[in-house]
């Protein structure tokens, strides 16, 4: 939403009109653009308003998808920890295993460790699901009948169980796993979509099961997942 709200400025925009427009604390918003401003995505104009800098084009034409994914949605994955003081993901399919691409920590005391750069298998965690059941009719139709992976005793490891949830999760567009890779972690993901609407990644929410258990706190979660999504332009 940020970078769609300064695209539409024709003479930019202040740091405290887009706070408005989208809904973000000044000092979040501030931290965002710094960020962006970082990487030349944002240029400064000489009335200190932000307009699009040269660094969005050269992203999408020269860089890998990996590195061009990772720098569009690392202030989102910001956005995200900074609102709901929780640690964030950026999860992508790897073979036939979910890799954690980056991460941001998040703001509380107990936090759980981090993981950027492993692999783990797709029907144990939030992320991996998500990504799973957006993938291929005949990927899934074959992971499905090689053995699950159980890390806990909440791991789905039964095909038809987890072919229901892959079902349920295209449908409601959130993956949330409780205790299912560690029993004391819990995860809420929701997907990344191009422009184009296809599912090209995946960002979780993830930390101590008492803190993301509990309806009311998943449910606001979600809430700023979805906004923070939304402003999200990957190209195809």
């Amino acid at each position: 939403m940020i970078l769609r709200e300064i695209s539409t400025a024709k003479n930019g925009i202040g740091v405290n009109a887009i706070a408005q427009k989208v809904g973000l604390a000044k000092s979040t918003t501030s931290r965002i653009l710094s960020t962006l401003e970082e990487w030349n995505v944002v240029e400064r104009t000489a009335e200190n308003r932000f307009a699009i800098g040269p660094g969005l084009l050269r992203l999408v034409e020269h860089q890998p998808f990996a590195a061009t994914l990772k720098a569009l949605v690392r202030p989102v994955l910001e956005q995200i920890s900074a609102e709901t003081g929780e640690a964030t993901l950026l999860v992508v399919l790897d073979g036939s295993e979910a890799l954690y691409l980056d991460s941001v920590p998040g703001n509380y005391a107990v936090q759980v460790r981090e993981w950027v750069g492993e692999k783990v298998p797709l029907n144990v965690t939030s992320g991996g699901k998500l990504l799973l059941a957006h993938a291929g009719k005949s990927f899934i139709e074959s992971y499905l009948t090689r053995p699950l992976a159980s890390h806990t005793a909440n791991s789905v490891n039964d095909p038809a169980k987890l072919a229901n949830q892959l079902e349920m999760i295209r449908e409601r567009g959130v993956a949330i796993t409780d205790g299912e890779y560690d029993d004391e972690v819990a995860g809420i993901t929701v997907p990344v979509k191009n422009v184009e609407g296809v599912v090209v990644a995946a960002i979780t929410v993830y930390g101590p099961t008492f803190r993301l258990r509990p309806f009311a706190n998943r449910q606001a979660i979600l809430e700023n997942m979805h906004k923070a999504v939304e402003q999200l332009q990957i190209p195809a």
